[in-house]
């Protein structure tokens, strides 16, 4: 049975990772699960999901750039560029599809 972890921090995420290679455990990683099927999945000991890193760090308009974390939902990120008159190059695949999914 897999083991899903959601850590809310990098630190979190760096403890996870760190104790799953001591114990030499498989890790997959996933968003929002809207396309787990995709691709070829990986059987896996410890899913590490990113839902709980959900933060929109920066958005420099001015230089058409953002730092966001993986958990951010894409239409939270288009609605977040839409207020400035900008866009996120990917329409959401669904609604609950993020950045790092």
């Amino acid at each position: 049975m897999v083991r899903t972890e959601t850590p809310a921090t990098y630190e979190e995420a760096s403890e996870l990772l760190r104790a799953c290679s001591e114990d030499r455990a498989a890790v997959r990683f996933t968003g929002a699960r809207t396309k787990t099927g995709w691709g070829n999945p990986v059987d896996a000991d410890v899913e590490v999901s990113s839902r709980g890193l959900t933060a929109i760090l920066e958005h420099n308009a001015a230089d058409l750039t953002a730092v966001v974390q993986a958990g951010v939902r894409l239409a939270d990120l288009q609605a977040e560029l839409g207020d400035a008159g900008q866009m996120f190059s990917i329409d959401p695949p669904a609604p609950d599809a993020t950045v790092g999914g």
